[in-house]
């Protein structure tokens, strides 16, 4: 089927989008890994190095029998051994610490040179020690064979004195039963029948305890059938023989059939094959790739971020209107207005594509039948900052301007104003940067040029002052949005995150349209989903969403745009910040013969330096 074929394709591309952004852990760690194995290869053994021959040691075997296992009838009155438990024993708990106290030895070295081997085929247990002298090694077997058969054989009196104790008292309490039993029977009830039968069941109970007390006195004081054949036995055993020896008792091992006895013999080691540095630091660098493979997608699993159209569309709920590609570096760091200055680009056609969708949501409908009293109020917003919102309103702007369109944009963001970076050069010197601390001196606003052509620009409401009332900005912004409406075609809002702020909530009564825009990357899953209910709680006239530094722009853009790179590079660059105004637009800084906002139809005009004092709004501030 389609479907799961186009999700196993979706997180293959996925899986080698994450090798990509992640490519540096991906080259560290496979470099580490290689210098890894590389520092860590041994130096091989010089070739006139003498070979000499490994220490001797020995391995001494104590050896205990069950007498079952020769002769069945010796087995009736005697307590089985279980041979597995009883090995294991000899390495842990009280055993080794008895065998210690009476060799005057700490209990580490007893329990690092002793282990316990069943042998259920034989039905023995062989109690080995190493050690590097016979004698050592004999007294260390011994020990931990007498100490083990001591504790085997208290454990099955104390056994056997347990089930004793509870068969009399079963048998003293039928006793008493029974004897009562007897003496209702002899008054002759009503219910004679039944106590009889109580008293047969009783009695059959009383029989069977009985024979169990029978079986436990023939057993003696709790006799085991463990018996030893004799003192320990020593043999030599060459170092790697002693090293699997103790590497066995550390790890608590046991074994079925005993190590090789026959290597008695000390035979001369063969030397080591040299080690190969670039082949322990292939395996190496291997290694460390695939740790860093496995971390990488680890981390894609974890990431919220949203990367994909359809991610976008299905958390929000929100149709992506256009896919705008990677400025590059330059642009970025510029404030490049795409549009403006590679206005064939494919990123300007994204934008382009936004303005259709604003223009033309359905079809037929007319600029003015959109907006209300005049020019259209389009808010440009996003969840988060460093989403891309200011560069979108700028290029947007240009976009719309292209068509013909009077276009006025407004720095709402007053706390981070980023839109004159975009719209006018460095140098460039707002004509008016007012204050909204004192609502007098927030009352003046200036309209400035722009290096686009129909474009204008308004900010300083509220900007480098921090004492401002955001109350007061808000209510100045609205002042002069409602102003505005009737000087230009579409009013664009650089606004602050909604998720940070409320300032762009309290313009929603003034807006139009709404543009979500989310950067690829970068807005996180649970951001995009909050402000799209935020939205949908409001009743907000939400257009679509914007995704910024998308790596999925539709193909067919390119045949608009696969030629423009090579036409651009043989043109000056000139991007925002050093394009010129086109003919008959003002330059920037300049106020000009356009409208200048104002709060109120009545209108002041100062004396000629472009700066307006609107007639002060009823009431000190107001907001949404």
């Amino acid at each position: 089927m389609p479907g799961p074929e186009v999700d196993r394709l979706r997180v293959l591309k996925d899986s080698v989008a994450a090798l990509r952004r992640w490519w540096y852990l991906v080259i560290g760690l496979t470099l580490v890994g290689a210098a890894t194995g590389w520092v860590t290869t041994p130096p091989p053994p010089s070739p006139d190095a003498p070979v000499e021959s490994g220490p001797v040691f020995y391995r001494a075997t104590h050896t205990l029998l069950m007498e079952s296992a020769s002769s069945s009838n010796q087995n009736a009155n005697q307590s089985q051994v279980n041979l597995a438990q009883s090995a294991y024993l000899v390495s842990v708990g009280e055993i080794p610490e008895n065998a210690a106290k009476a060799l005057g030895v700490p209990v580490n070295q007893v329990q690092g040179s002793v282990i316990g081997i069943p042998r259920p085929d034989v039905g023995s247990i062989e109690v080995q020690a190493v050690a590097a002298n016979e004698e050592q090694a004999t007294k260390l077997a011994d020990a931990a064979a007498d100490a083990l058969f001591a504790y085997v054989t208290d454990q099955a009196r104390l056994s056997f004195e347990s089930q004793r104790d509870e068969v009399v008292g079963e048998l003293n309490r039928l006793d008493q039963e029974l004897t009562d039993l007897l003496v209702r029977i002899s008054q002759n009830p009503n219910n004679v029948s039944q106590l009889e039968s109580q008293h047969q069941s009783l009695s059959n109970q009383y029989r069977l305890t009985y024979e169990r007390f029978t079986q436990l006195a023939e057993r003696g004081n709790g006799e085991i059938d463990l018996r030893s054949l004799g003192p320990a036995t020593a043999v030599a055993i060459g170092e790697s023989d002693y090293g699997a020896m103790r590497l066995q008792i550390r790890d608590g091992q046991t074994k079925s059939t005993a190590p090789n006895t026959e290597s008695e013999v000390v035979k001369e080691s063969a030397p080591p094959t040299p080690a190969s540095a670039p082949t322990r630091a292939a395996t190496g660098g291997i290694v460390g790739m695939a740790l860093s493979v496995g971390l990488v997608l680890g981390l894609s699993r974890l990431d919220s971020r949203l990367r994909h159209r359809d991610d976008v569309e299905a958390t929000t709920g929100l149709a992506v209107l256009a896919e705008v590609p990677p400025l590059g570096r330059h642009a970025v760091h510029n404030s490049e207005v795409i549009v403006h200055s590679k206005p064939r680009s494919q990123a300007a056609e994204a934008y382009r594509v936004v303005r259709s969708a604003l223009l033309l949501t359905e079809p037929g409908q007319a600029l003015e039948d959109k907006a209300r009293d005049g020019a259209m109020v389009v808010m440009v917003t996003s969840a988060n900052p460093g989403e891309g919102k200011t560069t979108t309103a700028a290029n947007l702007a240009a976009a719309l301007a292209e068509g013909g369109l009077r276009v006025l944009v407004i720095n709402c963001d007053y706390r981070r104003p980023r839109i004159r970076h975009y719209l006018t050069p460095e140098n460039a010197e707002a004509v008016h940067q007012p204050s909204a601390a004192d609502p007098t001196s927030a009352s003046r606003v200036t309209v400035s040029s722009t290096n686009i052509e129909r474009v204008k620009l308004v900010d300083g409401i509220g900007e480098h002052d921090p004492e401002v009332n955001p109350l007061d900005v808000v209510a100045m912004q609205r002042r002069v949005i409602q102003s505005a409406r009737a000087h230009y075609d579409v009013i664009v809002l650089d606004t602050a995150p909604f998720l940070t702020t409320n300032d762009a909530a309290e313009l929603l009564s003034e807006t139009d349209e709404i543009l979500f825009v989310v950067r690829t990357g970068k807005t996180t899953r649970l951001a995009a989903q909050r402000l799209a209910e935020l939205f949908a709680r409001m009743d907000a006239p939400i257009l679509g969403v914007v995704l910024n530094d998308s790596a999925e722009t539709p193909a067919a853009q390119y045949y608009y745009t696969y030629y423009l790179d090579s036409s651009d590079k043989k043109k000056k660059s000139g991007g925002t910040n050093g394009s010129t105004p086109a003919s008959g637009a003002a330059r920037p800084g300049e106020t000009t013969g356009e409208p200048v906002v104002a709060t109120t139809s009545a209108v002041t005009p100062s004396s000629g330096n472009g700066v307006v004092t609107p007639a002060p709004a009823a009431s000190g501030s107001e907001h949404g």
